[in-house]
């Protein structure tokens, strides 16, 4: 029993010591980066979806009035998706809430 107490005390210890380094030093987030998953990742298919999306929405405005309704968008495969991100709610997707669908 005194063997389980000493340790669970030096685990509690040990973590509080970690904690305290960890911010005396400024960090926030593991050095080890799990705290920021994908970025480098979600950069990269940013970089690509920006490029990809201008093409894509301007064949698919058929009426060049900068924004894809409903039915513009119905021939996009992620149209079931496009109210996700229409952040103002007008029932239409802008470039910038298109490249948000793009990025899905």
């Amino acid at each position: 029993m005194h063997t389980k107490t000493a340790l669970l005390i030096a685990l509690v210890a040990g973590l509080a010591t970690a904690s305290a380094v960890s911010r005396a030093s400024g960090q926030t987030q593991p050095v080890t980066g799990h705290g920021s998953h994908g970025t480098h990742a979600q950069m990269k298919n940013s970089a690509k979806t920006t490029t990809a999306a201008a093409p894509t929405f301007a064949a698919l405005d058929a009426n060049k009035d900068g924004f894809l309704s409903k039915a513009e968008l119905a021939k996009h495969p992620m149209a079931a998706h496009a109210s996700m991100v229409d952040a103002d709610k007008d029932g239409r997707l802008s470039v910038a809430e298109f490249k948000q669908l793009q990025g899905m």
